[in-house]
């Protein structure tokens, strides 16, 4: 554990995934990168979403439509880079995010 790091903890629910999912989708299309998309949410999504594990490919599918190509996967542990106390970026592990990467 890094000095100086702070631990958060919520409740999973449904409800809750679907929410993120879905609002990210909408983040994504408001910025209007029509290219194409990636999205790379983490694995417990989908195991919390038992036994509808299908629901958030399923949001995301019907948000996107033929709007812009996309591949939408699931990932094991996430890493990606956040500001330290002096602004330089430094790669951290997440866990249950929903990535989502636009061009």
């Amino acid at each position: 554990m890094p000095v100086g790091a702070h631990i958060t903890i919520g409740e999973i629910t449904p409800e809750g995934i679907l929410a993120t999912a879905g609002d990210s989708v909408d983040r994504l299309l408001r910025a209007g990168k029509r290219n194409g998309a990636l999205f790379l949410p983490c694995i417990t999504r989908y195991l919390m979403l038992s036994p509808r594990q299908a629901d958030e490919m399923d949001l995301v599918i019907s948000k996107i439509g033929n709007s812009i190509p996309f591949m939408i996967g699931y990932a094991g542990g996430e890493i990606c880079p956040v500001r330290d106390e002096a602004g330089a970026l430094q790669n951290r592990f997440h866990n249950f995010t929903f990535t989502a990467c636009g061009f």
